[in-house]
């Protein structure tokens, strides 16, 4: 896949915000917003990195992580919160507040109502999802739908066309691998 080259005046400098329980969204869309030329920044330190333990820093470690996190989205021209399955724990909540603070644009992945989360309305294979990252009977703090939510990828990932298209279909095709689903549930997206 080739790498779109966004004239300099609409690269966009995005910081990704979210746990380190969804590493697999930071790793796919660290690699979509680059296919669509813009760079971005994850996480310092990723659970595969330590034995795929989310919380391996003591407490000052970690507050320098969030400390170096804050410089990057300060350096950022926008962020875009990593909301997978309505999940967005204290930290990112912390990252969504600086942001504002800083008046930098937000994005959300998911687009979910305060108090709304994943339930027994939802597909099975979502719900096993949900329990395999530790996210099941959990709701999202904050209406997301004010932001620019659901996201848009015309804003980061170019207009329509084939490489926007495979940037896509790439990103859904990983998304299905990072929840497990089989070829039948990949089918009922």
């Amino acid at each position: 896949m080739q790498v779109m080259c966004p004239p300099r005046e609409r690269i966009v400098i995005v910081t990704l915000c979210g746990s380190g329980r969804f590493e697999p969204w930071f790793h796919m869309w660290i690699e979509a917003l680059g296919h669509a030329g813009h760079p971005a920044f994850g996480l310092s330190s990723y659970p595969s990195m330590n034995g795929g333990v989310k919380d391996h820093h003591e407490p000052e470690r970690k507050v320098a992580l969030d400390k170096l996190h804050f410089a990057k989205i300060a350096a950022s021209d926008a962020i875009l919160v990593l909301n997978v399955m309505a999940y967005i724990g204290e930290s990112t909540m912390n990252e969504l507040r600086e942001a504002e603070r800083l008046g930098k644009r937000i994005f959300m992945l998911e687009s979910w109502g305060k108090g709304l989360g994943i339930g027994g309305t939802h597909y099975e294979f979502i719900r096993r999802a949900a329990r395999r990252f530790g996210v099941w009977g959990m709701y999202s703090p904050i209406d997301t739908m004010h932001y620019r939510s659901p996201f848009d990828g015309r804003d980061l990932l170019g207009p329509g066309g084939g490489l926007r298209h495979a940037i896509v279909a790439r990103l859904r095709e990983r998304e299905a691998d990072a929840l497990g689903l089989t070829a039948e549930e990949r089918a009922k997206r």
